[in-house]
């Protein structure tokens, strides 16, 4: 029996009863043992002291009825962050029931937004009804919730007439009834349907009829092809800012000129995987032709096609053309020819902050050095992939190859995966001129040596996120220099051979806050290493230790039995929470990277929230687009 009152219980902070990471808008790597506890305590000041949380007069009683203890807890920890009660975020929260979303509706029916991206508990008739009682509803974001169906946008159709934004990327069922519908909320400007395999052009054309859209996402709508019509259609005053066509592949060059020429004030554009050529680009692959020059020239379309957005958007900051390997040096630099404009000619890619330029393998040194040459501010570049990237084009990113000023100074994210050519002589312009790196990936660089790489290390004390899987001459001491210099978010360090425990225990010993960690195929690594990540790093939610021969299954057992929402793989038969490694070991560092770097926020410092979902989010969809 305790003397401890349930207000002197209540005022101990949060992590006094959970371990691992407590905010606001998430419950992930939380014990559930933990949570029910410190759910419980809620449950019973509230019921002694319904005002207790919040400004002191509200009556929270509701939230004693709701059924999941995790839900209880995030939105008492909303609340005590000061967060606005009008808008929730249960993104965080998967397990919400529908039994929960009833007692949150009818106790907050005014309601302005709601995040409930991956609740895939939820359904149809929950959405329904949730859209009747927030009937001033302004946000709704329901991705990911796979059996979701066209009622859910006729109900908010009819019953939220101030909509202002929908997102419902993934959600299959959904069709052009539902979009249709949405015409009648006027106030419309963002709208997501990602991946919604039903979508057709009929839709698209309906979303062009509002006047306000500034934000659209139809990704991998496979389906879509008339993106010239769409361009027509839009008001010649349209406020359109983002554009997301990503995997679109009956996207035509004709569509995109379109869009270019009509829609003057994209800030956003991801045209990733849009690989579509013309009947003329068809009809040479069928004649090879004698050397590689003839064969870009064969494609002057797709010049157009990229330069009717370079040339006619000039505010734009973030362009994502991931794979579309038509792509050229000649992208970023001004057409004199064919444009001829002075203001085009001065402000081409002043503005860009973000580039994805991965799998673009006819881009060469040349290309980046007009790019560094005109886009000065870039905050965030991915060149992975770009076999022909020599050290040369590692020194156009820090020097302008017209004036020998310094570029690349305000670069917080750089990505040189599986750019072979590099060596550690390229290493050493990054080293001395980009010291505000946060992420770098040089995975795949297999000529890297350890001197190079430790002075990056040191040089650069803000890299938050480390890819050096692959780089297999690289050994033990960069560990010890990153346990000294760098305070990492995560590291992957996959089919480093002559890494070890030393090392691994060296960065977990010191980097305690890591949250993602590949030792995929490092086959010195042993359970010592793994205990000691354990041990010391409470916040690891990612962890891949497939093919490393020395770690046992009772080592790995412990993240799966106590951290139950952990991403865990291994070689073992699936079990709890962790998964299977299957597939090719490439493929599995792959989804290993996209499933850490590019869902974390801390893998981008410098751009904004919007930003990083434009380049990221293509990562992640490749592998169903292919």
């Amino acid at each position: 029996q305790s003397n401890v009152s349930l207000l002197e219980l209540d005022a101990l902070p949060p992590h006094f009863f959970m371990s691992g990471e407590t905010k606001s808008s998430s419950m992930a790597g939380l014990s559930r043992d933990e949570v029910a506890v410190y759910a419980d305590i809620i449950r019973r000041v509230i019921v002694e002291y319904p005002t207790q949380y919040g400004d002191g007069l509200t009556d929270l009683k509701w939230i004693c009825d709701l059924e999941t203890d995790s839900v209880v807890v995030y939105f008492v920890l909303w609340i005590r962050a000061g967060e606005d009660s009008r808008r929730f975020d249960l993104s965080g929260v998967p397990d919400v029931t529908d039994v929960d979303m009833d007692v949150v509706t009818g106790a907050n029916r005014s309601c302005l937004a709601f995040n409930l991206h991956g609740c895939v508990h939820l359904t149809s008739t929950t959405l329904c009804t949730l859209s009747l009682r927030c009937s001033a509803l302004e946000t709704l974001d329901v991705g990911q919730i796979p059996h979701l169906t066209d009622d859910v946008l006729v109900a908010l159709s009819k019953t939220c007439p101030n909509l202002k934004a929908i997102h419902m990327d993934r959600c299959p069922l959904i069709s052009d009834v539902g979009v249709e519908a949405l015409e009648a909320c006027r106030d419309l400007r963002e709208v997501g349907f990602g991946f919604c395999a039903r979508v057709t052009d009929d839709a698209l054309l309906s979303l062009a009829s509002h006047t306000r859209l500034s934000a659209l996402n139809v990704s991998g709508c496979l389906q879509l092809s008339d993106f010239v019509g769409l361009a027509n259609i839009l008001p010649a005053s349209t406020t359109l800012t983002s554009l997301d066509i990503s995997g679109c592949r009956r996207l035509t060059d004709h569509g995109i000129i379109a869009i270019g020429t009509r829609c003057t004030k994209l800030t956003h554009v991801n045209l990733a995987f849009c690989d579509k050529v013309t009947d003329r680009g068809i009809w040479v692959r069928c004649r090879p032709p004698p050397n590689i020059r003839t064969y870009v020239q064969t494609y002057v379309n797709v010049m157009l096609m990229l330069q009717a957005i370079t040339h006619n958007c000039l505010d734009l900051a973030s362009l994502n053309v991931q794979e579309l390997h038509l792509v050229t040096d000649n992208v970023f630099s001004f057409d004199q020819q064919g444009d001829g404009r002075a203001v085009v000619s001065k402000l081409l890619l002043a503005k860009l902050r973000t580039v994805v330029l991965a799998d673009c393998k006819l881009l060469t040194d040349t290309g980046i050095a007009y790019l560094l040459h005109r886009a000065r501010h870039l905050q965030s570049m991915d060149v992975s992939g770009c076999y022909h990237l020599t050290n040369q084009g590692l020194e156009f990113i820090t020097t302008d190859i017209f004036n020998g000023s310094i570029t690349g100074e305000y670069l917080t994210v750089l990505d040189l995966s599986y750019c072979m050519s590099l060596s550690s002589d390229g290493v050493r312009f990054v080293r001395e001129r980009c010291k505000q790196l946060v992420t770098v990936s040089l995975t795949g660089c297999v000529l890297l040596r350890d001197a190079e790489v430790i002075e990056l290390v040191k040089a650069c004390g803000k890299i938050a996120n480390l890819g050096l899987g692959f780089c297999r001459e690289l050994s033990d001491d960069v560990l010890i220099a990153i346990s000294d210099c760098l305070w990492l978010d995560s590291l992957f360090i996959n089919r480093c051979a002559k890494m070890t425990d030393v090392g691994v225990c060296a960065v977990a010993s010191q980097c305690t806050g890591l949250l993602a960690v590949n030792l995929s195929s490092c086959k010195r690594v042993t359970d010592v290493a793994v205990d000691r990540l354990y041990d010391n790093c409470p916040k690891l939610a990612q962890l891949d230790v497939t093919y490393c021969p020395h770690v046992t299954r009772g080592a790995a057992s412990r993240f799966s039995i106590h951290r139950p929402g952990m991403v865990l793989r291994t070689d073992f038969e699936s079990q709890g929470s962790h998964e299977q490694g299957e597939g090719s070991e490439a493929a599995a560092e792959k989804l290993f990277r996209q499933h850490s770097w590019k869902q974390h926020p801390v893998a981008v410092i410098g751009t904004s929230s919007h930003e990083q979902a434009m380049v990221d989010k293509p990562l992640r969809d490749a592998a169903l687009l292919r």
